[in-house]
């Protein structure tokens, strides 16, 4: 029988495509030859999430939904490093116990980076790091040479990271987004609105849509209120079902003379025009009811897509980031 000790590299590596991240990462501590053969192919990660502070660093690699690997570095008395293979922080799984919060911080990244890493998709949160900040420096290296698809900013500080990325250098999709806003102050003396600015974001074209969630709406004043307040909000209801739209919605004892009903074997819409331009277009489908403010020629009213994007129940999610937003932020309904 053949030992894996004496195999070549190149067909260890080809084994290695066969294993997951948390997997072969085990693998790469064994040997010279078996790090050289986790290191030699590229490796793909869909969705990475990097969240860091003075006191406290997280990684969250995600494969797919039951392949996760949650890293967290924290300093406390001493530098305690917790693994976990879910969301959450393994508290009960301590890997090492160390001294030195920065040189542990730079060994490990130091080790998920010798990897020729295919980034899809990454999450950066800094509250608080301000430009220069020696952390701050390990993650701009590491992704500046990475250079992931997609990066997204978060956090207070989000400008100081994404100087630490020398943007200029990289070609990703830059978007800088907030998350999770509670906007129901707002609406004095509506007890029927629950609300949360769950995603408003900034990218190379300028301002984007910021999207709404309820978790308790009453539809027909809501509707009647962005009348009078038009914006180019994306407004979701996930699991909000209506029966009869076209009845309370459109045409004589409505209220909305003004709006057409349009019907599909999937969906249906109701467009209420704003002026010359611009209409809202209301749509219901099986997973719920989404509301968009736009010109109509931007807009595919024949598209069998629900409309809720990530925040939909029912539809599988398209990414592993679509997922990851899901789980932490989208459960407001």
């Amino acid at each position: 029988m053949t030992s894996w000790s004496i195999l070549p590299i190149e067909v260890k590596s080809e084994v290695l495509k066969f294993t997951g991240f948390f997997s072969s990462n085990n693998v790469r501590l064994c040997s010279k030859s078996d790090q050289e053969a986790v290191e030699t192919p590229k490796t793909n990660i869909p969705f990475l999430k990097i969240n860091i502070s003075s006191d406290h660093v997280t990684l969250i690699i995600i494969e797919n939904t039951s392949e996760i690997l949650r890293i967290d570095i924290i300093k406390e008395e001493d530098v305690e490093i917790y693994r976990s293979q879910n969301l959450e922080c393994g508290l009960k799984t301590k890997i090492l116990k160390s001294a030195n919060f920065l040189e542990e911080i730079r060994n490990f990244f130091n080790g998920i980076f010798a990897r020729k890493l295919e980034i899809e998709s990454c999450l950066i949160e800094n509250d608080e790091l301000k430009s220069g900040d020696e952390i701050l420096k390990i993650v701009g290296e590491k992704l500046s040479k990475a250079v992931p698809k997609k990066v997204i900013l978060s956090g207070k500080s989000f400008q100081a990271t994404k100087n630490a990325l020398k943007t200029k250098n990289i070609s990703s999709e830059i978007l800088i987004r907030t998350w999770k806003k509670d906007i129901s102050k707002n609406w004095t003396g509506y007890d029927w609105f629950k609300g949360f600015n769950v995603s408003g974001w900034n990218s190379k074209q300028g301002a984007q849509e910021h999207i709404i969630a309820t978790t308790h709406i009453e539809l027909y004043p809501y509707i009647a209120l962005l009348e009078s307040w038009p914006n180019e909000k994306f407004h979701w209801f996930p699991g909000l079902h209506v029966a009869d739209p076209q009845k309370k919605f459109s045409g004589p004892g409505s209220g909305m003379q003004n709006s057409t009903f349009i019907e599909f074997s999937t969906h249906q819409f109701i467009k209420i025009p704003i002026d010359s331009k611009k209409a809202m277009f209301v749509k219901f489908s099986q997973c719920g009811v989404s509301i968009r403010m736009t010109n109509e020629e931007d807009i595919d009213v024949e598209d069998t897509e629900c409309g809720l994007e990530w925040m939909c129940l029912n539809c599988e999610p398209k990414t592993m980031e679509d997922w990851y937003f899901r789980e932490t932020i989208g459960n407001l309904h």
